[in-house]
């Protein structure tokens, strides 16, 4: 389970049921050049690798994109005075409407950071040690 913090408002996520981390990656799949693309020039030019992800993303189809970004908020809770309270309910419906789409969009990179992360570095390491070195 991972906490994190958007504009002062704490969230726990949990993990993505191994079946659907599999559909979302599989739905994500025309990410990953650029994800790896991107994670190539983040320390060099942060800009260029924003531009890397957004031409992507908006090269998913809108079944694709809810799918994962429904699927990402499913596991996700806000804290609300003492009690952590599901941002979906079970009916896929958001249970908060002050969420912006900024904060959205955060929650699911952190979500996709939490069961992809290690994924993708793996692949940023193979990526870079098959790339000759440079003199």
């Amino acid at each position: 389970m991972a906490e994190f913090e958007i504009d002062g408002v704490k969230y726990q996520s949990d993990k993505l049921p191994l079946f659907t981390q599999f559909h979302v990656l599989r739905r994500m799949g025309s990410l990953f050049s650029s994800i790896v693309g991107a994670g190539a020039v983040r320390d060099k030019d942060p800009l260029l690798a924003i531009g890397y992800i957004a031409t992507a993303v908006s090269k998913l189809s809108e079944d694709d994109a809810n799918y994962v970004l429904k699927n990402c908020l499913s596991v996700v809770k806000k804290l609300q005075g003492a009690v952590w309270a599901p941002l979906m309910s079970a009916t896929g419906n958001l249970m908060f409407n002050d969420l912006s789409l900024p904060n959205m969009l955060e929650i699911a990179q952190k979500v996709l950071e939490d069961n992809f992360g290690p994924f993708i570095d793996a692949l940023l390491q193979k990526a870079s040690a098959a790339t000759p070195a440079q003199e």
